[in-house]
């Protein structure tokens, strides 16, 4: 069991804290897409926007409240994305508002206690090599994730740490998988 629930320490009256790295805002829901790809819902679905039926089966899950995310490195969004984070109360820090001030920005989980990592390797720019076929331009680059993630775990315990969304396929060198073990290595020190 990955939200909610005893087996992680996290209760209803205390929902688990997220800090989601992503290109993307996974913000959309099965009205909204355009793609109508199931991944672009993920966040949509951790906060109780849709699929609410079927997530009510899982055992234990609750949706978390939007002040228990940040979202780092999103830069590509759709209209109904933004709609979204606009009404919402997600924190949501685009790679240009990380730039410069990575250990403020890591600040903001201070108060999370307890954090599960997201960390889907297409937040990184391209430059870094590309961790799948839908990797945006303008990401982070690597030293900046590197210190993000080990700026956050100064702060607050991370309780758990999910690596998604690679493809080999795309890169051939290994740069992005280096990127990978690297990045693991500061969170776990």
């Amino acid at each position: 069991m990955l939200f909610g629930g005893r087996n992680r320490g996290w209760t209803v009256s205390t929902p688990p804290r997220v800090v989601w790295f992503d290109s993307h805002g996974d913000l959309n829901t099965p009205e909204t897409t355009e793609s109508g790809f199931m991944d672009g819902m993920a966040v949509s679905m951790l906060t109780g926007r849709c699929w609410r039926t079927i997530l009510a089966k899982i055992p234990d899950f609750h949706p978390i409240p939007d002040e228990a995310l940040l979202m780092l490195g999103i830069r590509d969004l759709d209209s109904p994305e933004i709609d979204v984070i606009e009404r919402s109360n997600i924190s949501v820090l685009s790679p240009e508002r990380v730039r410069g001030d990575i250990v403020g920005v890591a600040s903001l989980a201070k108060s999370m206690d307890r954090v599960y990592v997201h960390l889907d390797l297409d937040v990184l720019d391209p430059t870094e090599g590309r961790a799948n076929a839908l990797a945006a331009p303008n990401g982070l680059h690597a030293d900046e994730l590197y210190g993000l993630l080990q700026a956050l775990r100064a702060q607050v315990e991370i309780a758990a740490i999910a690596l998604t969304a690679y493809d080999p396929r795309c890169d051939p060198q290994g740069k992005v998988a280096n990127v990978a073990r690297k990045a693991v290595e500061a969170v776990v020190g």
